[in-house]
């Protein structure tokens, strides 16, 4: 009888279903589990320097790498014998968990431990059964709330290998599991994603990229290998960064090579990929960039992508079309050629001035998203249950009990003579949302109006020494109680609940933020109420609400990460929204089409915001889609704005746009 698909959720499952596998899919498995958790090492990064010191954080991040890159590579590779290296790789991946845990950083020690364990699977002649189920459970361990995701990409993995047996064997099965994207089930939460990893392992790995003392020491090539492996695209392929020889040389170098300094096993890497690189310029082999740079110079006049194939043609040389036109992408991004519109380039000498492109929005946060929508800025639902991932029979379930103790507790507050207003109201609000049907149900929604109730219940429940409030009665507050559990299972049931709990955590956002710059973040909102034009008033209203809910209530964890993400997202697509009606209504000069086209996507919204109808409004003028009020509140709240600003990591695109907007601002008296 044909095995079952395996579904896992503890150690001792897959374990015991590992018993009668190959030792191959043991050690595949346990890289993968590794390597899917391998950047919440990076957490030890913000532990200060009397708690771990640089050196011990190099290191500690260094062994990691090695450990979860070499049992990659054993995987990847089986025929090369990496056993002795998996060995030594396992002992360090041990050394830099304990150190983690001897400094309280629970998540990057279990992390580091998924790479060590993997690594040890690696090393083992015989069965990897047992080791390899630590190594998944210690990435659950890392991956705390999020264990779920674990469980369900090792049971996806182990699907994938029953799936494709055909006669292979063990070894040629995990060769191509291991080309295969890092996650195969779409974790990303947020369709605007291009790579597929989910919310809290993005967090920690933008974390690492962005480090200076990582960057100093040269990590720059591990997170590009990593980044490569994920890969960056859902719909793309893995593929190394370092390439398939160099692979097998840096896994397969001695114990007393990796124990030295990390800058400078780091620097050995980078020259070995520099060598690499400049072989084909030594042997004097032309290379697709330079035919494409010479023929576009030499051409003069813009140029169409099947004219620049047939250049290639002509003289015989021979170039896969997806290299060709990825080498026309990168040299676009880099500036040496100009893409003018979809398949037509010039050479940048030649390229027609026109205004530098407008620095890229960044991608809204988890929480209330905004777009403009019929030349308001509103508010657009998050995605309903019903997506892949969401557990609908859990949500169809309890979405009629919210509804039943929702009104229930209305009723009651309602008929106590007692005033409440505010709890009143926003127990109305949450009411009004779960009496939809469960299709209708925005989640973003659900998650920030539950933590409004929570607050006013919060208050009423612990009032001011003085306050006129009177708490709730015993039932009434069970009610209250037992409609926010349920309220979080439902969540829970979901992808995007489970990716706004999860952003909460694992926020870098501390709570109490956004508090000292709430007076201005208030006075914001009440120049957007006085001009009335710029953003739909009823959104505007919720939206206050989540900025004065920030930081305060029984989770300040959740609701100051929701005010402070929740008013960024509003900021993104109101100062969007004002530069791309700027370009189009002659205030700053215009970019290339291409590059409007591009910005604009960022303001209008994007597939995964269902209601704001981004390909039908990008057909429109820009005059048509923006109020000219919209780019006047831009010009004449830029002091405001930089003030929010600040020195706000998560704001640093706001100083550059406004530096844009300065610098490319007609003369016009405008």
């Amino acid at each position: 009888m044909a095995d079952r698909e395996p579904e896992f959720s503890d150690r001792e499952s897959f374990e015991q279903w590992l018993a009668d596998k190959p030792i191959e899919w043991a050690q595949a498995l346990a890289a993968r589990s590794a390597l899917r958790v391998l950047p919440l090492v990076g957490r030890f990064l913000d532990l200060s320097a009397e708690q771990f010191s640089t050196e011990k954080k190099l290191e500690l991040t260094l062994a990691v790498f090695r450990a979860g890159f070499i049992s990659w590579a054993a995987s990847k590779d089986p025929a090369n014998n990496m056993t002795n290296a998996a060995a030594a790789a396992t002992r360090a991946g041990f050394g830099a968990s304990a150190a983690a845990y001897a400094v309280a950083s629970a998540r990057a020690a279990d992390a580091a431990a998924a790479s060590a364990y993997a690594a040890s699977a690696a090393a083992e002649a015989r069965s990897s059964g047992a080791t390899s189920a630590r190594a998944a459970d210690a990435a659950s361990g890392a991956a705390s709330v999020a264990a779920v995701y674990v469980w369900q990409s090792v049971s996806g993995d182990s699907s994938w290998l029953m799936n494709h047996q055909d006669g292979n064997a063990p070894a040629s099965q995990v060769r191509l599991l291991m080309a295969q994207p890092l996650w195969l089930a779409d974790v990303r939460g947020y369709t605007n994603y291009k790579a597929n990893i989910p919310p809290w392992v993005r967090k920690p790995l933008d974390r690492m990229a962005d480090d200076p003392t990582l960057a100093e020491a040269g990590f720059g090539h591990w997170i590009a290998w990593y980044r490569k492996i994920i890969p960056h695209r859902r719909d793309g392929k893995p593929e190394s960064h370092f390439g398939e020889e160099l692979d097998i040389s840096i896994a397969t170098q001695p114990d007393e090579w990796w124990n030295r300094d990390p800058t400078e096993v780091n620097a050995d890497i980078a020259r070995w990929l520099d060598e690499r690189q400049e072989e084909p310029l030594a042997r004097q082999e032309p290379t697709v960039r330079q035919f494409i740079l010479d023929f576009l110079k030499a051409r003069g006049v813009p140029t169409r992508i099947e004219d620049i194939a047939d250049a290639f043609d002509a003289v015989g040389f021979k170039v896969i079309p997806k290299t060709m036109r990825g080498e026309l992408s990168r040299l676009a991004s880099s500036g040496r050629i100009s893409r003018l519109e979809r398949g037509l380039y010039e050479h940048a000498s030649q390229a027609t001035p026109t205004a530098a492109t407008p620095p890229p929005l960044p991608s809204q946060s988890p929480g209330l998203r905004f777009a403009l929508v019929e030349r308001l800025i509103k508010f657009v639902h998050g995605d309903s249950p019903g997506k892949a991932g969401d557990d609908l029979v859990r949500v169809r379930d309890q979405l009629p009990l919210l509804r039943t103790l929702a009104g229930k507790l209305l009723r009651s507050l309602e008929r106590s003579e007692v005033p409440r207003e505010s709890l009143i109201e926003a127990l109305t609000d949450y009411r009004d949302l779960v009496a939809r049907e469960v299709d209708d149900v925005s989640i973003n929604q659900l998650y920030a109006l539950s933590i409004i109730f929570r607050n006013e219940l919060h208050e009423v429940q612990n009032p001011e020494p003085g306050a006129n409030i009177h708490s709730l009665s015993g039932s009434e507050l069970a009610t209250a109680n037992s409609l926010m559990d349920i309220n979080d299972v439902f969540l829970l049931g979901t992808v995007e609940g489970r990716s706004l709990f999860e952003d909460a955590e694992t926020s870098d956002l501390l709570p109490g933020e956004g508090s000292s710059y709430r007076a201005l973040e208030l006075k914001l909102l009440d120049r957007l109420a006085e001009h009335g034009s710029v953003m739909d008033a009823a959104d505007l209203e919720l939206l206050r609400k989540a900025v004065l809910a920030g930081g305060k209530g029984p989770r300040p964890d959740r609701s100051g990460p929701l005010a402070i993400s929740s008013f960024r997202n509003a900021v993104v697509v109101v100062a969007g929204t004002a530069v791309l009606g700027g370009i189009g209504y002659g205030v700053y000069l215009a970019p290339l089409a291409a590059a409007i086209i591009s910005f604009a996507a960022g303001v209008i919204g994007t597939q995964g915001m269902r209601n704001s109808k981004a390909g039908e409004a990008l057909s429109k003028k820009l005059t048509e889609l923006v109020d000219r009020s919209t780019v006047d509140f831009l010009s004449d709240n830029e002091e405001l704005l930089r003030q929010i600003a600040g020195e706000r990591k998560h704001y640093r695109w706001l100083h550059s746009l406004l530096d844009w907007a300065a610098t490319n601002r007609k003369n016009s008296g405008d």
